[in-house]
């Protein structure tokens, strides 16, 4: 890793906190900043790292020269508007928290604005970045390739204190959070080319339920179904000739062979998974390491993916 990064990492928050233990154990130099006090204290207690807290634009007027790279952790509502004004202040190479943002139409505008400035801004899922992935990336590869795919995004609702959040967050937490679930599944078996989807979404949150079914241009089948109004958790399951490999809990790789109903847990190497926030160590070196891999998902990929994201979220056909 080069001697000349030094990152700046807005947000001191859960997130923050899990890229600050990360950053410090790679030796990588870096700032924090946030806005409150309260959380500035919060993070050097709970971290042991310093932190500067205050007016953003402000800090990065003075200060921004300093790095090369920044991470955005900010709340999901600022994630935005703090990329942009990290590119407006000359810092062209950002690794943001998903979703980046709550539109195509947003996204779109902030992607016109990173091209302009020949930036380089990547959208952090770091489920790409699990041992359990990587595993089941060599199994598919071996098998001779992915067969079909199938996927579950249920969040349990009356586990969530949505009222933390702004309105939009709530109506869009399916970009917010569940993306995760759908972006593994896409980033295996490519985008959804023909495809239908049905969404029992309604205008007062009080029935949201998803199904859909189609092939993408892998030419891979895929099909999902959730239920946030029942019993269900996240997971994948892909299949192959030889294998279904289960993702269920996602850190985790269980399989299941040809001609047999058991399904056996699968050893992986998850180490850095254990000791950091799950997927996070590896995927900042990735960001960090000059020549980023297909995993670090680029804003233009996530521009194509909020289209899906909003095709799920919405349904494509309408029910009678």
């Amino acid at each position: 890793m080069s001697d000349n990064i030094r990152v700046l990492l807005i947000g001191a928050g859960n997130m923050g906190k899990a890229y600050a233990k990360v950053l410090k154990a790679q030796n990588v130099e870096f700032s924090t900043f946030t806005r409150s006090e309260k959380t500035a204290q919060q993070f050097r207690e709970e971290t042991g790292c310093d932190v500067i807290s205050g007016d953003l634009q402000s800090f990065l007027s003075k200060e921004s020269r300093r790095f090369s790279h920044a991470i955005n952790a900010v709340n999901v509502e600022n994630l935005e508007t703090v990329t942009l004004s990290l590119l407006k202040a000359g810092i062209n190479k950002i690794l943001v928290e998903k979703p980046l943002g709550l539109s195509v139409d947003s996204i779109a505008t902030l992607n016109d604005k990173v091209k302009e400035m020949s930036a380089s801004v990547y959208v952090a899922y770091n489920r790409r970045y699990y041992a359990s992935t990587a595993k089941a990336l060599e199994i598919i590869k071996e098998d001779g390739g992915l067969k079909s795919v199938l996927f579950e995004f249920t969040e349990w609702k009356t586990r969530i204190d949505f009222s933390r959040f702004p309105e939009i967050v709530r109506e869009k937490w399916l970009y917010a959070n569940s993306s995760h679930v759908i972006d593994l599944a896409f980033y295996f078996a490519g985008m959804p080319k023909n495809w239908s989807s049905y969404s029992g979404r309604s205008n007062n949150g009080n029935e949201d339920i998803f199904v859909g079914s189609g092939l993408t241009d892998k030419n891979i089948y895929f099909s999902y179904a959730s239920n946030w109004d029942a019993p269900g958790r996240w997971g994948v399951e892909f299949l192959t000739c030889k294998h279904r490999l289960y993702l269920r809990p996602m850190e985790k790789l269980a399989i299941q062979k040809i001609n047999s109903v058991a399904v056996e847990e699968f050893p992986i190497d998850d180490a850095y998974d254990v000791m950091y926030k799950p997927g996070i160590y590896n995927e900042v070196c990735d960001f960090l390491s000059g020549l980023p891999s297909d995993k670090l998902k680029t804003i233009d990929d996530q521009l194509r993916s909020i289209a899906v994201y909003e095709q799920i979220l919405y349904g494509s056909v309408q029910r009678n």
